[in-house]
């Protein structure tokens, strides 16, 4: 400062130099200098940010445009920053994000996906710049906009396409599946497809839970068994498993009179045969005639001098007695009945004949010979000489 002084007051002291910025020469944005004499001129310096020779009668001073060094990425906008600045701002464009700067982070493009715009059962693709959102698709099996802010990602309902037949249920296979499962309802059997076998009534005659003297009915769904039903002529709940079918024992019901033995017909007969016993006859039933003693008289198995008697079933002959008088068997066909001669018991005297009196008579008659007198009988008083006088 104090050479500055000296020196001022040297050049008062000899001349007094012309100031030649007071002519203004230099532009606005220019800084003037006087040069000092004998110059008569000035320099002229643009300000920081500006360039040009400075001078308002030449160039002078226009900003330093810096996006002509080309500083900013490609897909950023460069807008210069007024002078003094020297710099220019980089702006991605939309789209794209970073400092913009060509020795910076440049632009990227923003990936709308880190947002987390979508739905957990999304995937999210980014849409290219200028786009700044994202395109949500929602995962195989789901169905939606696939945004959380909309109507999100939500499983596809197979079951919506009535895969399944009339008679299955149909349960939605939860993605990523894109089918359902369809079970063949309570009594019926396939796979319960409407394009498939279908469902169709199980037969549980197929499984042969019946008797073999049963006929089987399917019962149909959503019965699971048969109804076994015993042929005609035979009882019991006709099942493999149960009582089964055995033949219906007509004589349980005793069809037969109390002297018949009773024989059940095989099925598929509902009665029984009724048989007399030994001895008796008839048809053997309680409700016919019955069975009745044989009377084995009635054939004449006797003599005719005899009394027949019909022996009691199981007797089937007959007892045939001679009459008073009568002798033998009394048989038609055995010895029959003879008279009874009372003279083989000897009942006359030595002196007397004997003759026997005809049956029923059990006696003789007993008469003294000539010569002889008496009853003749040896009980008696015999026979005695005749004592002549």
């Amino acid at each position: 400062m104090k050479m500055q002084l000296e020196r001022t007051r040297t050049m008062v002291s000899f001349a007094k130099d012309i100031d030649a910025c007071l002519a203004n020469p230099c532009h606005t944005k220019a800084t003037c200098t006087d040069n000092p004499a004998p110059g008569l001129d000035v320099t002229c310096t643009c300000k920081t940010g500006y360039t040009g020779d400075g001078l308002v009668s030449g160039t002078g001073c226009s900003d330093i445009d810096a996006c002509l060094a080309n500083p900013c990425h490609a897909k950023a906008t460069c807008t210069d920053n007024p002078a003094p600045g020297l710099d220019a701002t980089c702006t991605c464009k939309t789209g794209f994000e970073g400092d913009g700067l060509v020795s910076g982070t440049g632009c990227s493009d923003i990936d709308a996906c880190l947002a987390n715009p979508c739905h957990t059962k999304a995937t999210c693709t980014d849409n290219p710049a200028p786009g700044l959102d994202a395109t949500c698709t929602c995962k195989t099996g789901y169905t939606g906009d696939g945004l959380v802010s909309g109507t999100g990602c939500s499983d596809i309902d197979a079951c919506l396409a009535n895969p399944c037949h009339a008679k299955a249920t149909c349960t939605d296979n939860p993605a990523p599946a894109l089918d359902a499962t369809c079970t063949c309802k309570t009594g019926y059997t396939g796979d319960g497809l409407v394009s498939g076998t279908g469902c169709s009534d199980t037969d549980a005659c197929l499984a042969n839970p019946c008797h073999t003297k049963a006929t089987c009915t399917d019962n149909p769904a959503p019965g699971l068994d048969a109804t076994c039903t015993c042929k005609t002529g035979f009882t019991g709940d006709g099942l493999v498993s149960g009582t089964g079918c055995s033949d219906i024992d007509a004589c349980l019901a005793n069809p037969c009179h109390a002297k018949a033995t009773c024989t059940d017909n095989p099925a598929p007969g509902l009665d029984a045969t009724c048989t007399c016993k030994t001895g008796y006859t008839g048809d053997g039933l309680g409700s016919g005639t019955g069975c009745s003693d044989i009377d084995a008289c009635l054939t004449n198995p006797c003599h005719a001098k005899a009394t027949c008697t019909d022996n009691p079933a199981p007797g089937l002959d007959a007892t045939c007695t001679c009459k008073t008088g009568y002798t033998g068997d009394g048989l038609g066909s055995g010895t029959g009945c003879s008279d009874i001669d009372a003279c083989l018991t000897n009942p006359c005297h030595a002196k007397a004949t004997c003759k026997d009196n005809p049956a029923p008579g059990l006696d003789a008659t007993c008469t003294c010979k000539t010569g002889y007198t008496g009853d003749g009988f040896v009980s008696g008083t015999g026979c005695s000489g005749i004592i002549f006088p």
